[in-house]
């Protein structure tokens, strides 16, 4: 983990003192940092739903140079028993730890769900949010 990557955690450590979010560091990688709320984590009619923040080492893009962004807060939905997950909520932010401007911010009427690739971010929130420890990757 670099240096960068630790001063973003510690802020957001410190940043959420002030409100209800408990933030844990899930996963990385060398292009970006996700973080779970803790305290979002429950379920919704036989849905696990978790709140997320990925932060980017450098500013990012959908697509072909849409949305220019440095940060993502998500809801993800989250299927334990086939180990896939998806996209229910999004917000762009132009700066680090969802601050800034928002670039975009939608939800899905319908979630397409996904299986990430072990050991990834997301498949680590996916372990950590379904019960398996993170100690085992």
């Amino acid at each position: 983990m670099n240096l960068k990557t630790i001063i973003a955690a510690a802020l957001l450590t410190a940043s959420s003192t002030a409100g209800a979010a408990t933030w844990e560091m899930v996963g990385s990688s060398t292009d970006e940092v996700l973080f779970l709320d803790q305290s979002s984590v429950h379920t919704d009619n036989g849905v696990a739903k978790a709140r997320v923040l990925l932060n980017y080492n450098q500013i990012t893009h959908l697509g072909d140079d849409m949305y220019p962004h440095k940060s993502k807060l998500m809801l993800y939905e989250l299927d334990c028993a086939r180990r896939e997950l998806g996209y229910a909520q999004w917000s762009l932010h132009a700066l680090d730890l969802g601050s800034g401007e928002t670039i975009w911010a939608d939800g899905a009427n319908g979630v397409a769900m996904f299986r990430p690739t072990t050991g990834s971010p997301e498949g680590r929130l996916l372990d950590r949010v379904c019960g398996t420890p993170l100690a085992q990757h």
